[in-house]
């Protein structure tokens, strides 16, 4: 049964996965050079994506189907795509405030300049919901003139509406290949050990500085307090040059400002965030991605390099965390647990972290993003709290919570669409690279488990730590005024 649903998925979505809308059917690619000349006139639905966010590839499929089913639509509706990870798009994107991706609109006809659009939210994974909503638009644009040309075109549509639309376009895929993945256990695949590359870090950290921060609005009072507790740890712990920490430390002074000041949740906006960087020429590396870079665009990338970033903090905690009193025990978990839920561009992702990680928020504080939508496919339930990584108290226990966390996302990566064919989600490190991080199961002896006996825990630590230490990072291009020179390392 689990054959005939894999087929089936493939057949009915013949595209190459990996977040690239750049040539599906009926799909107009836009960028800021061609968006003002083609938008200007026309109905829309428009989607603005990053290609390297897990939630668009796994968009894709229902949206190249649904696209195509459009075409019938021409010239009522027209059909768009926006990548806003690319830079040249970000002043696009920033002044639709996308704060999430997949980010579906309609953009009426003879909008103002001004005019964000409509947000399509609860029906953007729905076929009929959708074609239902999109319909809904049509027909309170459109004038009831039975001699218009249009109006001629919506009751063309109207009349084949009732046309049975099949089943498998009510899906985008997402749950078959989800139910694939139970069949192929994570801890079976080999991999390989490949090196930190400083490359992918402070790679990752200009997309996440000048695209996600910069694409929020208005950045509310408790997105601010996220910001700005994730740049004092950054400033404290990010093993970088001293100019590069000089920058870091002030955007944080900047920030705290903000956060001090009595309007301090109306006064900043992504716009002014992008601007204060451009101001203080923060550096940003645009090179290729190395380790983390993915067998084809949409793989891996930007997410890989934000997940390195942080496993290095909390190495860096453990290591010199007592030079810093000011940080909690906890500094760097709090840290991801505010901040990632309320700027990371990818939505479902956001939120799924948020969930990963509800026990390390501390008394009144929300579990989740006050100011984003939620994604209509997340639940969480409270009984997941019992289920998570104990919160950490200290740096050496943040270590290893980071690492069950990340592991508790590959388990539920692994097989989905989302996957990179040549770098499988594994538990991280597998039993060929650290024989010693594992120990066999009591309840069964033909299973082994990561980290659980004391003697393997401590293994694993010092693996982890001997993994994303500074001084076993390795460098391909990116320029020496990022970092301190090797061996002067914290």
């Amino acid at each position: 049964m689990v054959v005939f649903h894999s087929v089936l998925l493939w057949a009915l979505f013949p595209l190459t996965f990996g977040g690239d809308y750049s040539n599906l059917d009926n799909v107009v690619y836009l960028t800021a050079e061609n968006f003002t000349e083609h938008t200007n006139d026309g109905r829309w639905l428009m989607l603005f994506y990053f290609h390297s966010c897990g939630g668009c590839t796994r968009y894709q499929p229902f949206f190249s189907n649904f696209s195509t089913y459009l075409k019938d639509w021409n010239p009522l509706l027209k059909v768009g795509a926006v990548d806003c990870e690319l830079p040249e798009n970000g002043g696009i994107c920033s002044s639709f405030t996308v704060v999430g991706v997949p980010d579906l609109r309609y953009l009426p006809s003879g909008r103002f300049s001004n005019d964000t659009g409509v947000v399509i939210d609860d029906e953007k994974e729905s076929f009929i919901g959708l074609r239902n909503k999109l319909l809904d638009f049509l027909k309170n644009e459109i004038s009831l003139d039975s001699s218009s040309v249009q109006y001629k075109k919506l009751l063309t549509i109207l009349s084949n509406i009732d046309q049975p639309v099949p089943l498998d376009r009510e899906h985008d895929g997402t749950t078959t290949t989800l139910e694939l993945a139970v069949t192929n256990p994570v801890d079976q695949r080999p991999a390989v050990r490949i090196p930190v590359y400083s490359d992918d870090i402070f790679r990752s950290l200009t997309i996440l500085f000048f695209n996600d921060i910069s694409l929020i609005g208005v950045i509310h009072k408790n997105e601010l307090a996220g910001l700005r507790e994730f740049l004092f740890v950054l400033s404290k712990l990010l093993p970088a040059s001293e100019d590069y920490r000089a920058k870091l430390s002030e955007m944080y002074q900047w920030v705290n400002a903000m956060y001090d000041h009595p309007r301090g949740a109306k006064q900043l906006t992504g716009r002014l965030w992008l601007d204060k960087l451009k101001e203080i020429q923060f550096p940003e590396f645009r090179g290729e991605f190395v380790a983390c870079k993915g067998s084809k665009p949409g793989y891996r990338g930007y997410p890989c390099g934000l997940w390195i970033l942080f496993h290095v903090l909390t190495v860096e905690h453990y290591n010199i965390g007592d030079r810093h009193p000011e940080l909690t025990g906890d500094a760097v978990a709090h840290a991801m647990n505010r901040f990632i839920p309320r700027f990371f561009s990818c939505t479902i992702c956001a939120f799924h972290f948020a969930g990963n990680s509800a026990n390390i928020a501390r008394s009144g504080e929300p579990r989740f993003p006050e100011h984003r939508p939620k994604p209509s496919e997340f639940s969480w339930d409270e009984s997941i709290l019992n289920q998570l990584p104990a919160a950490p108290t200290t740096a050496l226990e943040e270590v290893l919570w980071l690492n069950a966390v990340h592991n508790r996302v590959n388990k539920r990566l692994s097989g989905d669409v989302t996957e990179d064919p040549m770098a499988k989600k594994v538990q991280y490190p597998p039993r060929d690279l650290c024989p010693a991080c594992w120990s066999r199961d009591p309840e069964n002896d033909e299973k082994y488990i990561l980290g659980k006996t004391e003697e393997t825990k401590a293994v694993l630590f010092d693996f982890l730590v001997n993994h994303y230490r500074p001084t076993s990072w390795v460098t391909a291009a990116l320029p020496l005024s990022f970092l301190k020179l090797k061996g002067k390392f914290q």
